[in-house]
């Protein structure tokens, strides 16, 4: 179960970097928050797929322990 939670977790951090990087501004009408990451979109989206990418490799390489 931990090691399908991580590679999620992975997975939602490589589509939520790319989603930064395409779309740097976010708005939400039902809270009235408003994000602008437009100077930081590339390093930030970058930073996120990156860590995204080592969760994933990091539960794959993992070895299974014997119950």
């Amino acid at each position: 179960m931990n090691r399908l939670l991580n590679i999620a977790v992975g997975a939602s951090l490589i589509i939520f970097g790319i989603i930064i990087m395409i779309h740097p501004r976010f708005y939400d009408s039902a809270y009235e928050t408003y994000f602008d990451f437009t100077g930081y979109n590339i390093p930030l989206g970058l930073f996120m797929v990156v860590l995204g990418i080592l969760f994933i490799w990091t539960e794959l390489r993992r070895k299974r322990k014997n119950k």
